[in-house]
């Protein structure tokens, strides 16, 4: 986990049998990108666990952030706010490619549900109101939102669904 908000204490921990947060010291979670500790991680956790035994894995990354970082290893696509924004996004692509292929040469593969989603959108800052107030714009409730069920045909759903409503 990449926030502070999940330390210890705060009663995320509550139920899981191995609780690693915070990634990124407090403060310094806009400066630091926490994309590669946080998927070298998981792709650790499902390498010492066994492939008979069921598990629920929740990996968070704080990235993408508003103050957008350079990835000296991820190709730039020019220097504007939506090509920082596409740099960043390659960024956490590339950092949690490992952690999908480590899923899928695992032997529970077939029966390994993967949930992918979105804290919230952007919309670099053109919602802006005169009195310099960000309302919750469209734009920011529209998130990327991916679930794999195995032997569950892949479609795209079209009307709206809140993220508390997602597990049922």
């Amino acid at each position: 986990l990449s926030h502070w908000y999940f330390d210890e204490g705060s009663g995320f921990d509550k139920g899981f049998d191995l609780w690693r947060p915070r990634v990124v010291e407090k403060g310094r979670t806009t400066a630091v990108a926490s994309s590669k500790v946080v998927f070298e991680r998981s792709v650790q956790f499902l390498a010492d666990h066994p492939t008979n035994e069921p598990f629920f894995l929740w990996a968070h990354s704080i990235d993408p952030k508003k103050s957008y970082l350079e990835h000296l290893d991820i190709p730039r696509f020019g220097r504007d706010i939506v090509s920082q924004y596409d740099h960043e996004i390659r960024y956490v692509d590339e950092m949690v490619a490992p952690l999908f292929k480590a899923l899928q040469k695992r032997k529970d593969w077939s029966r390994t549900i993967v949930i992918l989603t979105s804290e919230k959108g952007t919309d670099f800052g053109e919602s802006i109101n005169k009195e310099g107030l960000i309302p919750l714009a469209e734009v920011q409730q529209k998130v990327p939102l991916f679930i794999r069920i195995p032997g569950v045909r892949a479609r795209p759903i079209k009307h709206r669904i809140s993220l508390t409503r997602l597990f049922p």
